[in-house]
């Protein structure tokens, strides 16, 4: 902790700050003499209490408004967390999205092709049945068990 405060960068703008208001005091007390009649000691010391009251005064009032806008930049940040968030939770929800549709995609392509494939198969299926398929009248007469006759001859061709 010591070496914070005896760090000689820390000195030095100590320095500047404690002479900066010394010399803003000095200059306030020195315009504000010329307009008292007396120049006493006790006077001075009235007018350097006054000048240092209302230097309090005007630094509350900045501090208030240094909270107020510390305040707002909370409630900013605090919105932007919360906008952060419900960003991610969009690009992870439109990630899903996308490897969903993906896989969607894939399995309609897959879909696609079977039909294709089953489409094929049912042409071939279709026209075997076409070409080998007994039509009734020829059924009856491989299976008739009267005897042979020219028909049944031309259901076996």
């Amino acid at each position: 902790m010591d070496s914070a405060y005896n760090n000689p960068i820390r000195q030095r703008i100590n320095k500047i700050f404690d002479s900066h208001i010394i010399t803003d005091n000095s200059e306030a007390l020195y315009t504000v003499s010329g307009l008292c009649s007396s120049n006493s000691a006790y006077t001075r010391r009235i007018l350097v209490n006054e000048i240092e009251k209302r230097d309090l005064i005007v630094n509350k009032a900045i501090l208030g408004e240094y909270s107020k806008v510390k305040d707002k930049l909370q409630v900013l940040i605090d919105s932007l967390n919360s906008l952060d968030v419900a960003v991610k939770d969009m690009s992870n929800r439109l990630h899903e999205s996308k490897t969903k549709t993906h896989h969607i995609i894939a399995q309609t392509t897959k879909l696609k092709d079977e039909r294709r494939k089953t489409k094929k198969k049912l042409l071939w299926v279709n026209a075997f049945v076409k070409n080998f398929h007994l039509s009734p009248e020829q059924c009856k007469n491989l299976f008739d068990v009267s005897p042979l006759t020219i028909d049944f001859f031309n259901s076996l061709t």
